[in-house]
């Protein structure tokens, strides 16, 4: 099982040295110890944040950027750290999934109860309205104090059974001086002492509220004239200013007041110790550490009256307002000139810190967590998830793609995908077509953009990408947000170089292939495929979970170069052609159409005329067919652009160039369907071998057309017997001898093969849907079509955003 943590609190400068990040890094630190062994711990980051430290690093097994389940099939956790510091909705999938068992810490609502300093914009109150709708989607929550509990009770409406409080664990040094006793001991000579002073543990926040304490200590002047005043926190040197002149206009002495920072725990543990007194003045907080690392090392604390303050400290004697100055100077002079009455606090309050060891704060978090991934794990294998599912909705799912008219083959593959797909979810398409082709089976159309990922309406998120430009936008969100990915070809340096530039690929290079090659060598592989030394998924890979493909080839070399198998889906047939053309009958009709003579033999290759394609090759095969009396016709179905010329040429050089005929650069659909109703064989070659798909070749199984193909196209498609296999060096005697066979033995004549429609069945888009939302871990058998509850992009049935009023 895997179980995911949002590690961004962790990344983030602002947080991962404070109270959060050391929260979140002791929880976590303590997984292993109550997590069952088979779990996997997926720390998930950034990339647009500071990389994680070596440290947090060790914490998890592995990290990724992508913020969804890894196996939407099977049941996982998802740990949030800290849900009010960073965008919510970057987990937007893992919030939705319903074999997702979802925990949070709860810190604090600070900003609601200071809007003045944290929510002081419209923008500011919008997001954070954001964030408390977002954390109602939680399995558990896991609040640091009963003062934070009751006020997440407050604002939302969260049983109370779902809450566990775990206040926040004593670090280790002052946990070993708890646990050593207050035995009397030498100042330390590392760290410069003065015989009396007060200590604040605080920081750079104005609720940390430390003019209070400042000006208490000023008006001590004549009474303690010795006592100093050591302020510890990541103060700069204009608050260190103001500070100084509120001290001095109080009356206090300056060489009386200290400000220290970045010093180490065993240094502060050193000055707690030593310290008369330890005083918390802040006007609001969520949990205290301060305090209970004060007692820990023998030092009293006097702490501000608020409620998580007086969750720690009950004694009234040892508490005042955070506005009473008076009064913390008598309670400070008090303590300082009474050695009784602080050993007298210390007894009152020694019983605190022992309540936060890190064995009592983790054991209270995890043991519930544990419980609850047990339940979900049971009602899973019971069904409930699944019954609840189905008397709600049907799943949801947002595929990214070119659509039609997009002039693409990809675009034309996912237009047929969804039309099977739309009769077991519902399917929305995020597409920059102009105006998509109308589709009964897609809900909405919408533009290409990050709103699938964080709007947190969707089931799951697929992303189709290709090797051309229709790609590039979708190429952007799945390396941003990550999650399924559908690659339909085999290589992506020609998209890569278009795009970005040569340098860009060498970068590419450089990270995965550890070689760095010239700006003239990527030149040359983008001309010659052939030559490519990797499909340069990488990119991609990283991000993708799953990663589907539709050649084993493919599945093969991304292992290779990756270590990563990627999941594979049969490529499915897109055109279907119907048995009755296909008879003797048919054909003769679309020769008819085409003007081809009845008599002749004619052979086609379907699609663009390109150099990686092995149009010489077929040329050269007609003429040694020629040389064996056999007079065949050779078709390029495709634009042929600016290679006509040359092809011409060659053809005539090989005295067969009345035999070469070529179509005009656009070949609408009817044409092309007569081509290979008419056609008696076709060729179809790749020289790039990495498993590379075939639309072409997929027309010409799927109407039974005897084809000559080279083993790593043929066997990237699963391809029937008819396909005959020739080798990947594209020789031309192989690719003649392989026709002359089937013209001899007349077997091209046969379009009706029984492998065909078996062919067909396994490669039908219904099927292809069905595998599809499988690996998507969507229950789609389960599904009620009469239940499809409506829905919009604005508003998430499951987090609602609750605005805050100004």
């Amino acid at each position: 099982m895997n179980v995911h943590f949002d590690l961004r609190c962790l990344q983030d400068n602002n947080f991962k040295h404070r109270g959060v990040g050391y929260h979140s890094a002791v929880l976590l630190g303590a997984a292993r110890k109550f997590l069952p062994h088979d779990c996997k711990l997926i720390g998930l980051v950034d990339p647009l944040l500071p990389s994680l430290d070596e440290g947090f690093q060790g914490l998890v097994d592995e990290t990724s950027s992508v913020f969804a389940p890894i196996e939407a099939s099977s049941v996982c956790a998802f740990i949030e750290l800290s849900p009010m510091t960073h965008d919510p909705s970057l987990a937007a999938r893992l919030m939705r999934g319903d074999k997702v068992f979802k925990a949070t810490i709860v810190y604090d609502f600070i900003p609601l109860d200071v809007p003045q300093r944290y929510l002081a914009t419209a923008a500011a109150e919008d997001d954070y309205a954001a964030q408390l709708g977002w954390l109602q989607g939680y399995n558990h929550y896991f609040p640091i104090s009963k003062y934070s509990s009751a006020r997440l009770q407050e604002l939302l409406p969260i049983p109370r059974s779902n809450i566990d409080v775990t206040g926040v664990a004593l670090r280790e040094p002052f946990e070993k001086r708890m646990e050593d006793g207050f035995q009397v001991a030498n100042r330390p000579a590392n760290i410069k002492l003065p015989k009396e002073y007060v200590l604040c543990v605080a920081g750079g926040d104005p609720r940390k509220n430390v003019e209070v304490l400042i000006q208490a200590h000023g008006r001590l002047r004549k009474k303690l004239p010795n006592l100093h005043l050591i302020i510890v926190g990541n103060y700069g040197s204009d608050q260190i200013a103001g500070l100084e002149t509120i001290h001095l206009l109080s009356n206090g002495n300056r060489s009386r007041l200290e400000f220290r920072r970045g010093i180490t725990d065993d240094n502060l543990e050193a000055l707690y110790r030593f310290a008369k007194v330890s005083v918390s003045c802040s006007k609001i907080e969520g949990f205290s550490l301060p305090v209970i690392e004060a007692i820990a090392c023998g030092c009293p604390m006097l702490v501000s009256d608020n409620a998580a303050h007086r969750e720690l400290i009950q004694d009234e004697n040892n508490l005042f307002h955070g506005s009473d100055i008076e009064r913390l100077s008598v309670l400070i002079h008090n303590v300082v000139k009474s050695s009784t009455l602080r050993r007298s606090m210390l007894d009152s309050q020694i019983e605190v810190p022992k309540r936060f060891t890190a064995r009592k704060v983790t054991e209270a978090f995890w043991v519930p967590i544990c419980r609850g991934i047990r339940q979900l794990k049971l009602s899973v294998r019971k069904g409930s998830v699944v019954r609840e599912r189905k008397t709600a909705r049907r799943p949801r799912l947002a595929i990214l793609s070119p659509f039609p008219p997009d002039s693409s083959g990809v675009a034309d593959y996912t237009r047929r995908t969804v039309q099977s797909l739309g009769k077991l979810v519902d399917v929305d398409v995020f597409t920059d077509a102009s105006i998509p082709m109308a589709t009964p089976e897609v809900k909405n159309f919408f533009p290409i953009s990050e709103i699938p990922y964080t709007s947190g309406v969707y089931d799951s998120v697929l992303a189709v990408v290709g090797n051309s430009h229709f790609h590039t936008k979708i190429i952007e969100q799945q390396r941003r947000y990550g999650g399924p990915c559908l690659i339909h070809d085999n290589r992506l340096a020609e998209l890569y170089v278009w795009w970005k530039g040569a340098d860009y690929l060498i970068g590419l290079a450089k990270k995965y292939l550890k070689r760095c090659p010239t700006v003239s060598e990527v030149e040359f592989w983008v001309q010659n495929p052939g030559n490519l030394p990797s499909i340069f998924f990488g990119e991609l890979i990283d991000c993708s979970k799953p990663l589907i493909v539709h050649s084993r080839g493919i599945q093969q070399q991304c292992f290779k170069e990756h270590g990563v198998e990627p999941v594979y889906l049969p490529f499915s047939c897109y055109r279907v052609f119907d048995e009755s053309k296909l008879s003797t009958e048919g054909r003769i009709a679309a020769r008819q159409r085409l003007q081809i003579p009845l008599n002749q033999l004619a052979i086609i290759s379907l699609g663009i005329v390109a150099p990686s394609k092995g149009p010489e090759a077929c040329i050269e095969s007609i003429k040694l067919l020629k040389q064996q009396g056999i007079e065949a016709h050779f078709y390029f179905v495709g634009s042929s652009g600016a290679m006509r010329q040359p092809l011409m040429e060659f053809a005539k050089e090989e005295s067969v160039e009345t035999q070469i005929h070529f179509t005009a650069d656009w070949v609408d659909e009817r044409t092309y369907q007569d081509y290979v109703l008419a056609a008696d064989a076709a060729i179809q070659l790749r020289n790039h071998f990495f498993g590379g798909l075939s639309g072409a070749m997929l027309d010409c199984i799927a109407s039974g057309l005897t084809t000559v193909a080279n083993d790593d196209l043929a066997e990237a498609l699963d391809s029937p017997s008819f396909v005959l296999r020739v080798s990947d060096q594209l020789k031309p005697v192989e690719i003649a001898g392989a026709l002359a066979t089937a013209i001899w033995d007349r077997s091209y004549l046969n379009r009706l093969h029984p492998s065909r429609r078996l062919y067909l069945e396994e490669h039908s888009f219904d099927r292809y849907a069905e595998k599809l939302l499988h690996t998507l871990g969507l229950n789609f058998a389960e599904s009620d079509s009469r239940n499809n509850a409506d829905f919009s992009l604005g508003q998430s049935q499951s987090f609602v955003r609750q605005p805050l009023g100004r």
